[in-house]
């Protein structure tokens, strides 16, 4: 959950930014970056929130609250499995990084007798928010989108700090760490 200062840089990114659509993995039971992205979305009059969260109870939580501030035309909400997001091929402005527990396999993703190859998030284990990274990065993303990503500095976040650092950010830009939220650019 983002704190006051990781809020206000959320809120100034997308405000300067005005991006399209942002995707979110992990609304949280709070939707404590939600709402920023939303009260941003609505100060530029344009932009949609795709979010996702795959815990029934924070997701009920969270459409209360986010009900309550945006429409169905700003935020659209889903419960369950936010790798349904890469089926839509739709390739967002902005990310927003903050799902899972370190080294989570989310036993629901898992199909019985499927080959998910080599390397595969299954196979290794690797962090659910690492495993949207290189998603976003193999086939979701162009020159100029933004992903967020949050606890960079400790847990989740840490994995994608380890991964862009052994590839020398061949395809990413550290724009700045604002606490513990990174800003990254596709270059």
């Amino acid at each position: 959950m983002p704190n006051g200062i990781e809020k206000k840089a959320i809120f100034n990114y997308v405000t300067k930014l005005k991006p399209n659509v942002i995707v979110e993995f992990g609304t949280g039971k709070s939707a404590t970056s939600g709402l920023e992205f939303c009260k941003a979305l609505l100060h530029n009059k344009k932009g949609k929130l795709i979010t996702y969260e795959l815990g029934k109870e924070y997701f009920d939580s969270a459409k209360k609250i986010l009900n309550e501030y945006a429409t169905k035309q700003i935020v659209e909400m889903n419960l369950g499995d936010s790798l349904k997001f890469f089926d839509r091929k739709i390739i967002a402005d902005m990310y927003f990084l903050d799902a899972g527990d370190e080294k989570l396999v989310n036993p629901a993703w898992v199909v019985p007798g499927k080959d998910y190859g080599e390397g595969s998030f299954f196979q290794k284990k690797e962090s659910e928010n690492l495993f949207h990274f290189k998603k976003i990065e193999s086939d979701f993303s162009k020159p100029g989108t933004y992903v967020l990503c949050h606890d960079w500095t400790f847990g989740r976040g840490t994995y994608i700090k380890k991964y862009l650092e052994s590839n020398k950010y061949d395809k990413w830009v550290l724009v700045e760490v604002v606490d513990r939220l990174a800003v990254l650019k596709r270059k």
